[in-house]
């Protein structure tokens, strides 16, 4: 016990002031941290600017701010040295000064705004922390992948109503094809439509396809298993499903889009480009909103070769136009068969031990965090998008690539150390104003349509129309959770108020914006009206994995 106490003063006392001490401490920490980037951060700033120039006045400047940053670091280690010997075993100290208010309560309430903002602090670089620990089990692998073969066995392709097609494909051959096959159509919300504006292809259904045993054997022996190697999944007894033939001529195209979920378990797809002589239809892919896609051309080598494309079902692609021949395809679904069995958890080999190590520590802390001061729950973004069927399905076992890999390490630590994982879908809303782009397209919209600026109308085309502008301006943000499963695939009736300071998301470099960088999922935008400015709303849906810690119960 320090000398000076005053009587009347509990062990308890003691502890709530000794923790108040800590976090007066760890303030004067952080704060010397901050006061020293910033006062670096303006020295370096005013250095390059003034030096740049001659003029005596600009050194003399630049100095008085090196001797007011050293003086600011001397200030502050000061502060600090006369912290730490506040801690002394006998004598007058911090504590003892502490305790001469009226009562220790009153102390401790002085100290509790200053427990809060550290306890605050802590809690979102534990997260932070957390972020960047889970992307350290990053999965060899790819979200898309490619694969070109000089031989391959002869398909023998045969369609129904036509006979058999002879490869590379002939002209003759594909205007046969065109005669008997039907427009593609794609889904727009609930809709399957027919709009050679976004999608302009010939389809046949598998049904009316025949190949040879040997091609089907090509492709589980060999195809199948090499996408799987490149897209860094792991899938017990898959199998490959022939969906659709698909036939581009010149002009035809697919808008950017997802595929749907076909059948049951289906997580990939696959799609086999024939001989064909072809030119232009590069395939672009993009995955969970990146802004710089991976671009597919393999029009120089289509006659004499056959290509395999293979992605995860939830990657937007685009396939550009073809400017000129013919582009024959078959496309297959990728399935896994259902389970409700939990496989093994991978075994880390020991490059890995240190992440292991690392996530365990940032579980810890998190978990032993006063219940007051840390939130009840946080979330981690996936990086694919998983359907409301796929997670009551297979649960943990619907889980692609990366994500497989990264649950697989994040589920054993979590539950050692008493935590509950959930799988919830979340729908990230962002409600701004465009940018001032937005504005000038509006008059030409409005002169257009007074028969004005027709030189602009014919080179902006209608496009205008279907456009949705930049977003400027981010004003307000809202989540919506639905579909809350157990990793099992069960549906629980826990109810998350999810916020952004809940979310972690995927890429550490997101920061505060855990949809920073991605591209939304769907876009509504009204224009300009009278005196009402416009609105933009961005809709992102994600799939998140919810720790959990203390649940009642």
């Amino acid at each position: 016990m320090q000398a000076g106490l005053p009587p009347g003063v509990t062990s308890a006392d003691i502890a709530d002031i000794l923790s108040a001490l800590g976090s007066e401490m760890n303030r004067v920490i952080l704060t010397s941290h901050l006061q020293g980037i910033y006062s670096g951060i303006l020295a370096v700033a005013l250095w390059t600017i003034f030096t740049q120039k001659s003029r005596p006045v600009s050194h003399v400047v630049v100095a008085v701010i090196i001797i007011v940053y050293i003086m600011t670091l001397v200030s502050f280690s000061l502060n600090w040295s006369t912290v730490c010997s506040a801690l002394v075993e006998n004598g007058e100290n911090i504590l003892t000064q502490i305790m001469r208010f009226e009562s220790p309560q009153r102390a401790v309430m002085a100290m509790t705004g200053a427990m809060g903002a550290i306890a605050t602090i802590l809690v979102d670089s534990t997260m932070e922390a957390f972020s960047k620990a889970m992307s350290y089990f990053m999965l060899s692998g790819n979200y898309a992948c490619s694969e070109t073969f000089r031989q391959t066995p002869t398909p023998n392709l045969v369609i129904d109503g036509i006979g058999p097609i002879s490869l590379p494909l002939s002209t003759r051959d594909a205007r046969l094809i065109i005669s008997n096959a039907s427009r593609a159509p794609y889904g727009h919300n609930q809709e399957t439509i027919v709009n050679t504006n976004v999608r302009d292809t010939w389809e046949i259904d598998a049904s009316r396809i025949t190949l040879r045993p040997g091609w089907q054997a090509f492709i589980e022996g060999t195809v199948l298993p090499s996408v799987l190697q490149k897209l860094g999944m792991q899938v017990t007894a898959p199998r490959c499903e022939l969906y659709k033939l698909l036939l581009y001529q010149e002009g035809s195209h697919f808008a950017r889009h997802q595929d749907t979920a076909r059948t049951p378990g289906m997580f990939a797809t696959i799609v086999i480009i024939l001989p064909s002589r072809y030119e232009g239809g590069e395939v672009e892919v993009s995955h969970a909103g990146s802004s710089r896609p991976l671009t597919f051309d393999f029009a120089s080598q289509s006659q004499s070769s056959t290509t395999v494309l293979s992605w995860y079902s939830d990657v937007h692609h685009e396939i550009k136009r073809v400017t000129s021949g013919y582009r024959l395809a078959l496309t297959y679904n990728v399935i896994r068969p259902p389970s409700r069995g939990a496989e093994p958890l991978p075994s880390p080999p020991d490059v890995l031990t240190i992440a292991v190590n690392n996530l365990r520590t940032i579980l810890h802390r998190w978990a032993e965090l006063p219940t007051n001061r840390r939130r009840t729950f946080f979330a981690y973004m996936l990086s694919h998008q998983y359907s409301i069927n796929d997670l009551e399905d297979s649960g943990i076992q619907a889980l692609k690539g990366g994500d497989k890999h990264k649950v697989g390490y994040a589920r054993g630590i979590a539950e050692q150390l008493g935590y509950v994982l959930r799988l919830a879908s979340i729908k990230y809303h962002e409600l701004g104003a465009p940018g001032i782009g937005a504005l000038a397209d509006e008059v030409h919209r409005y002169k257009r349509r007074r028969g004005e600026d027709f030189e602009y109308a014919s080179r902006r085309d209608d496009r205008l129309d279907d456009e949705v502008p930049e977003m400027d301006e981010v004003i307000l943000t809202s989540m919506e959770v639905d579909n809350v499963v157990d990793l099992e695939g069960e549906s629980v009736s826990e109810h998350f108020d999810m916020r952004a300071e809940n979310l972690v998301p995927s890429r550490p470099s997101q920061g505060a914006n855990p949809v920073q960088g991605m591209k939304p999922d769907e876009t509504e935008y009204e224009g300009y009206m009278g005196n009402y400015g416009a609105e933009l709303n961005y809709y992102y849906h994600r799939t998140v994995l919810i720790f959990v810690h203390d649940v009642p119960g």
